[in-house]
């Protein structure tokens, strides 16, 4: 499911999500449904969906980095066997164009590049409408040019319903009783640990593929990681034995050998599609440093088989002449365990864990070691290089509060010290420092999300005990108008948001008070709303917080305030803080609902 954005009426949309969400699910349904003209969901009328993966663009700007995505267009069509392709570009007013994957873009200029050029498609009206998704961290990549041009979409988590609608799905596809799937979906929303793994449809699928061939699910993300890891290898193992009787027999360890480097190669490449012509010399390079070098190659192309075809982890792209793993978190799982094991690798982790591409692989990392290795040494060096390099100069990135809060919910057993200066960190992060608008808000949902959910963890001592520094007796150290996350809402045109908010009151005037709550939320934030909820869940008074926001220069959090006092704050007070805050977009919003009755 996808979760409304900035509500504008932009003609580019970016589908933001963790890995797994459903992104590219999302993408393919977009375009069969239009393809077949069954339905209609971005109300545009009968479109030519036209879905591109990028990381098929990513494997041709590493040939011509300066070739934008409406000059490959046309080649790539006909390289996928699409009759007709090259006349695109002279109907490009009735396609919908869907950019499927900007994390497999690896470089940040070629990532914005691609954003910038897709929002003026869309705002030129050349295309009739362009949809771009990646993960969730890559708001990073909007600039202020383009920001404007952009209409925001997040992939929700699923409900409990639909996980068991998924679950029993996925039974019955694989041959077994859907009442199967309908069982483990019980047993997930029972248990507090596994419910909290099934926030994706990959999750789930794992889960399911886990649960029937060994009967239990452990209840952290990388042992299922592990798990499913360690059987795609014994299979691996057993099926190349047994197809080739002649050749040496494949062991464990010359599985694990290649599946690291390799994935580590494919990640550093932004998790792009490799043709054969670099696979293959790849393979025969990591086959060289252990194989008679006579015998490398014809290794290498036997391991390529094997992995194409006995444990499909490698699939084709859609013109079949490049390969890519069949998710990418399998490279970036496999692409972990190699850094444990190679120094240079390490190193390179290390040196910049703050990377976008490597992040999972960081969160893998970190699993492995604690959890699954034992090696607490190495976890905490790991955890003290992310600490040592997440400061920086001027405003900060989504990347980087959403590596910390991604490692403090993976939970890898990080000792007291490691775990107290991330908490200690990402507090700053939240009550001090600038970030651009959309990163300050994506954060901020991800914090609300960890802050709520580690109440019932052994973390609750630690944030405690943080937030007790921040917020008793007296919050003087929290910067509001940074925590306020508003500055978005200045340019959103007010004619958007009254739209928006009052066609609702119009058909639900009894839920004009629902209304105001949404209006406030947008206003203030993620956070902000959710701070009572937050300190009074770790046992904290939040009297002086309130108190404080009373007394903030920023009327937006003055208001938020009021909103959250509605029943004790007195309603001249309301009147007379609407009548003297600026004239912005949002305010004539907020009169007109608060003047009808609402009070």
């Amino acid at each position: 499911g996808v979760e409304p954005g900035s509500e504008s009426k932009a003609k580019c949309q970016f589908l933001l999500g963790q890995p797994g969400a459903g992104k590219t699910t999302a993408m393919r349904y977009l375009a069969l449904v239009y393809a077949t003209g069954s339905e209609d969901p971005l109300e545009i009328g009968p479109a030519v969906p036209v879905l591109v993966p990028l990381a098929e663009y990513a494997a041709d700007r590493e040939r011509n980095r300066v070739r934008p995505i409406l000059e490959f267009l046309p080649d790539w069509l006909e390289e996928v066997g699409i009759g007709g392709g090259r006349a695109v570009r002279s109907h490009l007013d009735d396609v919908l164009l869907l950019l499927d994957g900007l994390d497999e873009v690896r470089e940040p200029a070629a990532r914005k590049a691609v954003l910038s050029e897709a929002a003026a498609l869309a705002a030129s009206g050349k295309a009739k409408r362009v949809v771009v998704s990646g993960r969730d961290f890559l708001v990073d990549e909007i600039t202020p040019q383009v920001e404007k041009d952009l209409e925001l979409k997040w992939m929700r988590a699923p409900r409990e319903e639909e996980e068991r609608s998924f679950l029993m799905t996925f039974s019955r596809l694989r041959g077994r009783e859907e009442a199967a799937g309908a069982r483990l979906a019980r047993r997930i929303r029972e248990d507090r640990d596994l419910s909290a793994l099934a926030h994706t449809p990959l999750m789930l699928a794992f889960m399911a593929v886990l649960d029937e061939i060994e009967g239990g699910l452990p209840d952290r993300r990388i042992e299922i990681y592990y798990r499913l890891g360690e059987i795609v290898i014994d299979q691996w193992t057993r099926r190349r034995t047994l197809a080739r009787p002649g050749i040496r027999r494949t062991s464990p360890g010359d599985v694990r050998r290649v599946l690291g480097p390799l994935a580590w190669w494919v990640v550093g490449l932004g998790g792009r599609a490799v043709s054969e012509d670099e696979l293959l010399p790849e393979l025969t390079r990591l086959e060289a440093r252990y194989s008679d070098p006579d015998d490398a190659a014809a290794r290498a192309s036997s391991l390529f088989d094997v992995l194409k075809r006995d444990t499909a982890l490698l699939v084709p792209s859609p013109s079949a002449r490049r390969w890519q793993f069949i998710h990418s978190s399998f490279a970036e799982y496999f692409a972990a365990l190699n850094a444990d094991r190679d120094a240079e690798c390490w190193k390179s982790l290390l040196d910049d864990p703050f990377r976008a591409e490597w992040r999972e692989v960081v969160l893998f990392a970190a699993g492995y070691l604690g959890v699954v290795a034992g090696k607490t040494e190495r976890l905490v060096e790991l955890a003290d290089a992310i600490a040592s390099r997440s400061t920086r100069h001027g405003r900060y990135h989504a990347r980087h509060p959403s590596l910390v809060i991604a490692l403090l919910q993976e939970d890898p057993g990080l000792p007291a010290r490691q775990q107290r200066t991330l908490i200690e960190r990402l507090a700053k992060w939240l009550f001090t420092n600038a970030f651009p608008a959309q990163a300050a808000r994506q954060i901020q949902h991800e914090a609300v999300r960890f802050l709520l959910g580690a109440a019932a963890s052994g973390k609750k001592p630690a944030i405690a005990s943080e937030l007790e520094e921040w917020f008793l007796p007296t919050p003087t150290r929290v910067m509001w108008g940074r925590v306020a996350a508003s500055g978005y809402w200045k340019d959103v045109p007010a004619t958007v948001l009254s739209g928006h908010f009052a066609d609702r009151i119009r058909r639900r005037p009894a839920e004009r008070s629902q209304e105001v709550q949404r209006a406030r939320d947008y206003l203030a934030g993620p956070l902000l709303p959710k701070l009572p909820e937050i300190l009074r869940t770790y046992d904290i008074d939040p009297g002086p917080a309130l108190d404080a926001m009373g007394r903030a220069a920023d009327w937006r959090i003055r208001f938020t305030r009021m909103a959250l006092l509605l029943e004790e704050t007195d309603r001249a007070e309301r009147r007379q803080l609407l009548a003297t805050a600026p004239e912005e977009p949002f305010t004539a919003l907020l009169r007109a609902l608060y003047a009808g009755g609402m009070e």
